[in-house]
């Protein structure tokens, strides 16, 4: 094999990896969407595709919308020392339940981002104040 054929099978060679590079990752979220819409999708046994999934969505908001008027409080406080009171189940609930709350509830306390500089490094992280605090 000649110089200029050893090259160019690299060059072509370097190619086909870079693409496997950009493709699999592209490739492997897409599937696991899929699966994971197939899932969702199936909960909801419908016959039309899609559907299932947009049921469910309904569901779940009906739920909160139920779970944040006067009619459904009493039932969820209900719900809540029950789970509380169970040994297992209390620890994983509360730990949920407080990462719920910070992240999407009225005690949201992850909506200020901020970008750390770390240091000496030219390195940067992104953060979140979750409160304030007093003069130092």
């Amino acid at each position: 094999m000649s110089f200029s054929a050893r090259r160019s099978s690299r060059v072509v060679l370097g190619y086909f990896f870079r693409g496997l590079l950009l493709l699999v990752p592209i490739t492997v979220i897409v599937w696991a969407v899929w699966r994971v819409l197939a899932f969702l999708d199936g909960i909801v046994p419908i016959e039309i595709p899609g559907l299932g999934i947009l049921t469910l969505l309904a569901i779940i908001t009906i739920v909160g919308w139920l779970g944040s008027t006067i009619f459904f409080q009493p039932l969820a406080e209900i719900g809540d020392e029950v789970l509380q009171k169970v040994p297992v189940i209390k620890t994983m609930y509360g730990a949920l339940k407080d990462m719920m709350e910070a992240l999407v509830g009225s005690k949201r306390k992850f909506d200020r981002p901020v970008l750390v500089k770390l240091g000496a490094l030219e390195a940067e992280r992104l953060g979140f104040i979750t409160q304030g605090t007093s003069s130092i």
